[in-house]
């Protein structure tokens, strides 16, 4: 029976993609689409040692009854950061993702090129859970792409379409 659920699941993935909705997000000033409306939180963060705020807008939208989830964060920084520190900014964003849990480990991380900004591809494993995605800075923006999903299902498509449905908007 697990195993005609298994091939149902698969089959409904295959031949019936998801019906992705294009979304504008006016913090982020981007477009990007989600299998459906994302739940939405913003928050202030204080920086006290720069004695400034950093603001958070986090998009969220499941994908499937496995809660597969697709991600967007756009963390709003005081001032823009130096184009010579972004690659160092964005190692330091994954290093603090996955050392605030020892369970956490990076698969796969490389630098890249994205809608001419320098980005990071990663993929996190934390127990049998992966989270696969692209982050990168655009101005005074740092831009968390990403789907967090069971390491069994296979997200591959998804994450390409996902991502590369990204555009910036002003």
């Amino acid at each position: 029976m697990k195993k005609l659920f298994i091939i149902f699941l698969f089959l409904s993935i295959k031949l019936f993609p998801l019906d992705w909705q294009e979304f504008y997000s006016i913090p982020g000033k981007c477009l990007i689409s989600f299998p459906n409306k994302p739940y939405h939180r913003a928050q202030i963060l204080p920086i006290y040692e720069a004695n400034a705020y950093m603001q958070y807008d986090v998009y969220l939208s499941e994908i499937d009854e496995e809660n597969s989830v697709c991600m967007m964060v756009v963390a709003k920084y005081p001032t823009a950061i130096d184009p010579k520190k972004e690659e160092v900014s964005l190692e330091s964003f994954l290093n603090g993702m996955i050392g605030k849990n020892k369970n956490r480990k990076v698969i796969e991380a490389n630098f890249c090129d994205f809608k001419n900004c320098n980005a990071l591809n990663f993929t996190v494993e934390k127990e049998n859970r992966n989270f696969q995605g692209k982050v990168f800075i655009f101005n005074d923006k740092l831009y968390l792409i990403a789907i967090e999903h069971n390491s069994d299902i296979e997200m591959e498509d998804n994450l390409e379409e996902y991502i590369n449905s990204f555009s910036f908007e002003e």
